[in-house]
């Protein structure tokens, strides 16, 4: 269980980071005319729910990740690639379905979602490196 924690904190971290410079280095200047739903200064980044859904998606990650082989060779790859699907099904998807019920257009939406979902990579290899290091791939039953 403290692997799982642990692994689920050092995912969330790295992914967060990762986004986090996504966003200010390509998402922003990029989208944020078009997608017109980034908040101003003045309002504030609602951090909790940031880092609560972070969590969340790292815990889901550090959770499959040592029950989901890939048939990959070594660890850093099945993180990556793991990282990738939960970030590309999460953000990828729900970019768009946010597109089809918003007034926001579907373009914008899909190219900013398809690089969030890049930041989960990171976040996989983190989870894998943590079970590594921890020892935790014995533990699951």
């Amino acid at each position: 269980m403290m692997t799982w924690i642990l692994a689920s904190v050092a995912g969330a971290a790295t992914s967060f980071v990762a986004n986090s410079l996504m966003a200010a280095a390509l998402i922003g200047p990029l989208f944020s005319e078009q997608l017109g739903v980034v908040r101003s200064r003045e309002q504030g980044l609602q951090w909790a729910a940031m880092l609560g859904g972070t969590l969340l998606l790292a815990g889901l990650c550090a959770y499959l990740y040592p029950r989901l082989d890939f048939g990959l060779p070594n660890e850093a790859l099945r993180g990556a690639l793991l990282g990738a699907l939960i970030g590309l099904a999460v953000f990828g998807a729900g970019h768009l379905i946010v597109a089809g019920w918003s007034t926001i257009p579907a373009a914008p939406m899909f190219w900013s979602g398809l690089l969030d979902a890049l930041a989960w990579i990171p976040g996989g290899v983190a989870i894998a490196l943590a079970y590594r290091w921890l020892g935790g791939l014995d533990v699951v039953a």
